[in-house]
């Protein structure tokens, strides 16, 4: 778990854990700076948690995703599971996601479904996947960290996430998809609360109902208003730090991998050079 200035929802997430009907081994928390009363909570927390509870505060500021790079880099568990500061997760979620591993031993990487909530966690009666699927986009659109678990081996090849990538989450997503070892399980096994501090601003993570009329508007809501310029330079710029990352995969996975790795190389230059064509006509006007 990654916390910044969380007092607000951090200890009912943490409570959460304990509930579970498989408890965690450990639980590894690094908090970037926080301000307010999220560290004294926690600090509360571990005297009480029935595992052990490693606490680590950031001198300075990492960000979003160098800060999940930490919590990560300080794992031991052959199973690791993201947490966000703010969600609160079902009973079953770790044995179920741990019962599955034992299914699919050639999967690297599970997400499971959340149900979407406000603040105060009164389901919306929508899901992530639900939402995704309303918009009509592809599940390749699934990535979200907290509804992630993966086995110490794709941690070992990802880590650690590229300085210059600002998602944690799309990176490990990333990799696992291109080695064909990501499961995506259906099921709902926490909540996913919505409010106006959340990280993630992302369209389908909206509590209304979407559909593909919304997803159209969205993108139509960008070129109006200017911002789609900037959305393609920022993704160009975050297509670049992933394609270096692969790089240094490249160099340090297991052979059997390289084929997909090298597809994936690929498919990320590619990527970037249809950018490159695209800015470069804006760039002229």
């Amino acid at each position: 778990m990654a916390t910044y200035n969380g007092e607000k929802f951090v200890y009912e997430q943490l409570e959460s854990f304990i509930n579970q009907t498989r408890q965690p081994d450990e639980v590894i928390i690094t908090d970037d700076g926080s301000n307010d009363q999220t560290v004294s909570l926690i600090n509360s927390f571990s005297e009480i948690a029935p595992f052990d509870v490693k606490v680590f505060c950031n001198k300075k500021r990492l960000g979003y995703s160098q800060n999940f790079n930490l919590a990560l880099s300080q794992t031991t568990g052959d199973i690791v599971f993201l947490s966000d500061q703010d969600d609160v997760w079902f009973p079953k979620k770790i044995s179920k996601i741990v019962k599955l591993f034992e299914k699919e031993p050639d999967t690297l990487l599970i997400m499971n479904d959340a149900a979407l909530t406000d603040k105060e966690l009164k389901e919306t009666g929508y899901t992530k996947i639900g939402q995704i699927q309303r918009s009509g986009a592809s599940m390749d659109k699934f990535v979200m960290g907290c509804c992630c678990a993966f086995r110490r081996e794709l941690l070992t090849l990802c880590l650690p996430v590229p300085t210059e990538f600002n998602s944690h989450d799309k990176w490990l997503v990333g990799i696992a998809t291109s080695l064909n070892k990501k499961y995506i399980y259906h099921r709902v096994l926490q909540y996913y609360r919505r409010h106006d501090e959340n990280t993630s601003k992302h369209y389908f993570n909206k509590a209304t109902k979407m559909s593909c009329v919304h997803a159209f508007l969205y993108k139509a809501s960008l070129w109006i208003n200017g911002e789609m310029v900037h959305k393609l330079e920022e993704r160009h710029q975050q297509q670049i730090a992933f394609l270096e990352g692969i790089n240094r995969v490249l160099e340090e996975a297991p052979i059997t991998y390289h084929p997909h790795l090298q597809r994936l190389h690929k498919l990320t230059t590619h990527r970037i050079h249809r950018l490159s064509k695209i800015l470069a006509i804006f760039n002229r006007k």
